[in-house]
Parts: C-alpha cells; sequence; structure tokens
C-alpha cells in the first residue's frame, strides 16, 4: 500500500515532532521582529531551497536571507502561520499549515494575503531540526 493514499499516515516520532514545532514557532517569532540572520542559522539547513510564489528558486542559507529582508526593507511585515500537521520519522519531517502575511510598504497601503504552506525537515549531526525546503503559495489578497 502506498504511504501517500488518502488517510495513511507516515508513524511519528513524538520528540521529534515537539522539537520541530519548537523550531517552527520561533521562526515567526523571529520573522516578525525582523530577525532574520538568527532565523536563517536556526531554522534553514546550508543547503536549504526556497520556492516562493511567483519567483524563481532560491537556493542557499543566506539567500533565502536576502529574500526575506526584501520584505523588511520596503515596510512593516507580520506573520503568523496556523499549523495543520507535523509528522517526523527518523532525520525527515514535515510541518503544513495556512498562513497570512501583510506588508505594509513604506507610505503605501498594506497588502494582505493568505495562503498555504509545506516545510521538510531534516535533523542534522548536531541534532537540531532544520527546514531543507520551503515551499508557500498565496491562496487569495485579502
Amino acid at each position: 500500500m502506498s504511504p501517500f493514499r488518502r488517510g495513511v499516515r507516515m508513524p511519528s516520532d513524538p520528540s521529534a515532532v515537539a522539537a520541530i514545532a519548537a523550531v517552527r514557532k520561533q521562526w515567526d517569532v523571529l520573522f516578525n521582529a525582523g530577525r532574520l540572520a538568527e532565523l536563517a542559522e536556526l531554522f534553514y539547513t546550508e543547503d536549504a531551497h526556497a520556492l516562493p510564489p511567483d519567483t524563481p528558486h532560491i537556493e542557499g542559507r543566506d539567500e533565502i536571507r536576502k529574500f526575506f529582508q526584501a520584505f523588511y526593507d520596503s515596510g512593516k511585515v507580520e506573520f503568523q502561520l496556523d499549523v495543520i500537521r507535523i509528522e517526523a520519522s527518523g532525520d525527515y519531517g514535515y510541518v503544513t499549515g495556512n498562513y497570512t502575511l501583510s506588508v505594509t510598504p513604506h507610505g503605501g497601503a498594506t497588502q494582505r494575503w493568505r495562503g498555504e504552506t509545506n516545510e521538510a525537515f531534516r535533523k542534522g549531526p548536531d541534532g537540531a531540526w532544520r527546514c531543507c525546503a520551503d515551499m508557500w503559495h498565496h491562496v487569495a489578497e485579502i
């Protein structure tokens, strides 16, 4: 039976799920505080990939940080993720969720989006869980 069939879930390690959840929660805190260097170091693997909507593929922790920095350079940013599911087994896990993002450009009107995200996590040699692939898309402008 395929593990991808509807209703079939991978067996999860509760301690790994808790560790990923703790790291995931820090993403929102650090992002909203504009602490992007700290966010990149804590959250992303050195070789992480990001696939943002309507933007070319981004490769590498520092390039992902630069991508997010552009939001802050343009104005005020607020992000919130509502986690749908976290699963983990062995050295890999994933997070799915729904997000809201608000960007208020300097002197401009606030733009708001809602969307969905899927993040793949890998446990490193140091025992830390980090995102190795981050993909999101906007469902609607709100």
